[in-house]
């Protein structure tokens, strides 16, 4: 009887581990702040932020002028292409490389990544 309920005890304790390690692997992440700083003021841009990482979203960018809104026209883990204005920014992810083009010039930057997740 008691090597019963020595075995059942044992039991329970694991399919309690593995369900509580299944639940905390799945929560989502409910929220994500993704800053780029480019100090070096690419083409009077001096913050790019993403908090909705989606096409057809947009992003807010910091210029020495204010803040104003991108529209994120592809994005995915490693790039995300923003049209500002009439300018097209491409967006590194991985690096933090920011390309600006105008026309047919165009400007490039390293800028600071950083992560908020909540």
């Amino acid at each position: 009887m008691l090597k019963i309920t020595h075995s059942l005890n044992r039991i329970n304790s694991i399919t309690l581990l593995l369900l509580s390690a299944i639940l905390c692997s799945c929560f989502p992440e409910r929220f994500r702040h993704e800053k780029y700083d480019c100090s070096q003021s690419i083409g009077g841009i001096k913050t790019i932020v993403f908090n909705k990482t989606e096409a057809g979203e947009f992003a807010k960018i910091t210029t020495i002028n204010g803040e104003e809104e991108a529209s994120i026209t592809q994005i995915d883990n490693q790039t995300a292409i923003l049209k500002y204005e009439n300018r097209q920014l491409k967006v590194n992810r991985q690096t933090g490389g920011v390309t600006l083009t105008h026309a047919a010039k165009y400007q490039s930057a390293i800028c600071k990544k950083t992560v908020f997740t909540m």
